[in-house]
């Protein structure tokens, strides 16, 4: 009998945290779910604690695979999924008792869920209740599509017959930002969306995530920007706001960013430029502002 939900939790050397992410799913109000959790060649004693709850309940599957990254651990979940909504969970993160029991999901493509990262007390970002469908859904998305709750995979619940039928999945190739990527491509193809505050998901971040985690080399830095550009002009829904974010987000994740080799390099890309053209025309005054400044500075770096 197909489930109605997929979990797909990709993990590895997840043993620390892994044991609280599976044990908060056993406890869920709404129980019509099957857990996929692909062990990305973990080297730690993740298999054991996995298979403890594959062993006791059977809505827990566990796969192997040899190390790839998340995204192949991803893919390899929906690959494997049966449900009719997809949701992704880490294996560091955890959600509340109350997490699957969505409003009007029949009626949409999508879903979100509350959600915050451990680093903060709150989230910042604040959705307001309901259902948005055809005009208002793509208001919604123009709003919104800039915030954390909007570009990561986590919170969300998505319906795999739309994932098949345009085969999405994770870019191999891509590091940072993935999800994102991924996110893109699956709105293209839907026009609803229904919108909860009723249950958390707790997103692990520590406070000095990004710092050292993640740098991207030129030909990386390249890579994601002609892939995303593609993705958001297909979307044909607008949001400077976003623009602006990558903009400076994955300049900033550059290694050696501050190189005059670097800033020639990223400011030949035709992508990079046509993005930067965007920020002038339509970013608004803040945003103008702020990267004429930025432009000012770099100058004499």
């Amino acid at each position: 009998m197909q489930p109605k939900i997929s979990i797909i939790v990709p993990c590895y050397n997840g043993a620390k945290y892994i044991r609280q992410t599976l044990d908060c799913l056993q406890k869920q109000t709404v129980e019509d779910w099957e857990c996929i959790i692909v062990d990305d060649g973990s080297t730690d004693s993740s298999a054991e604690i996995i298979k403890e709850f594959v062993t006791k309940d059977s809505r827990y599957k566990y796969i192997y695979k040899d190390n790839g990254g998340v995204s192949s651990a991803r893919n390899m979940g929906l690959d494997n999924a049966s449900g009719e909504w997809i949701t992704f969970i880490d294996s560091d993160d955890t959600v509340d008792l109350d997490y699957f029991n969505i409003k009007g999901l029949d009626e949409v493509d999508f879903a979100i869920q509350r959600w915050r990262f451990t680093s903060e007390n709150n989230t910042r970002e604040k959705l307001v209740d309901g259902i948005y469908k055809g005009e208002n859904f793509v208001i919604f998305m123009s709003d919104t599509l800039h915030k954390d709750i909007l570009r990561m995979v986590a919170a969300k619940f998505l319906r795999r017959e739309i994932i098949e039928k345009y085969h999405i999945r994770f870019d191999l190739n891509i590091h940072l930002g993935e999800d994102l990527l991924f996110m893109l491509e699956y709105y293209r193809y839907i026009n609803s969306v229904s919108v909860n505050n009723t249950s958390y998901y707790l997103y692990y971040r520590p406070d000095d995530w990004g710092v050292t985690k993640y740098r991207l080399s030129k030909e990386q830095f390249y890579y994601f920007y002609k892939k995303f550009y593609v993705l958001y002009s297909r979307l044909g829904i607008k949001s400077d706001q976003l623009i602006y974010f990558i903009y400076n987000f994955y300049r900033y994740m550059l290694v050696d960013k501050n190189s005059a080799f670097s800033r020639l390099y990223i400011n030949t890309i035709p992508e990079y430029l046509k993005l930067n053209k965007r920020i002038i025309l339509y970013g608004g005054k803040k945003a103008h502002v702020k990267y004429l400044i930025w432009r000012f500075i770099s100058l004499f770096r």
